[in-house]
């Protein structure tokens, strides 16, 4: 999904069953500060999301959405707790549901959007934030040494930093038994 800008806006609400049966490819751009999940869970979302999608019918009969999602989001590096930059890919393999029966009978290939079966259009921002939320990393470090070096520790103790020797307590015992005895 790499490229120039596609300046193409992703539409939030669609037909999602009659785009199915349509063959329907939506390519473009949804902005970050429309996906608000995902907006609370980064520092910051400061380009568009890149996004393909394909609406069709797979070879059992599902009505599908498939495609490929990409965002460039600011989270904290877990060390020096600075914002960095980190791209986040998906790839959405989805099927358009009207219960939890359905559900339960899609492969196992294919995760649930579950559509009101009384609507006609369905909100795609919130497959594709999902898919975002799901595709963040747990934890993100700079690729670099972002902290001084010698702040890094294993907690094993260094040659400067050696315990002081402390008396045996069990140094008085073996006194008292006189000694130890070969």
């Amino acid at each position: 999904m790499s490229g120039p800008p596609l300046n193409k806006r992703i539409p939030r609400r669609v037909a999602a069953r009659k785009f199915a049966h349509q063959d329907v490819v939506l390519e473009g751009e949804i902005a970050g500060q429309d996906l608000g999940r995902l907006a609370q869970a980064v520092e910051s979302i400061d380009a568009p999301v890149a996004t393909r999608l394909h609406f069709g019918i797979d070879e059992s009969g599902f009505r599908t959405l498939t495609g490929s999602v990409r965002a460039v989001v600011d989270l904290n590096c877990q060390r020096c707790m600075q914002p960095m930059a980190v791209e986040i890919e998906s790839e959405l393999a989805v099927s358009m549901v009207v219960s939890d029966e359905e559900a339960r009978q899609l492969p196992k290939h294919l995760e649930p959007w579950l559509i009101d079966r009384d609507e006609v259009e369905a909100d795609l921002y919130a497959v594709v934030e999902d898919e975002l939320l799901l595709a963040l990393p747990m934890v993100v470090y700079h690729d670099y040494p972002c902290i001084d070096e010698n702040l890094y520790s294993s907690g094993e103790a260094t040659e400067s930093a050696a315990p002081e020797s402390k008396p045996n307590p069990f140094q008085m015992l073996e006194q008292l038994k006189g000694g130890k005895k070969d």
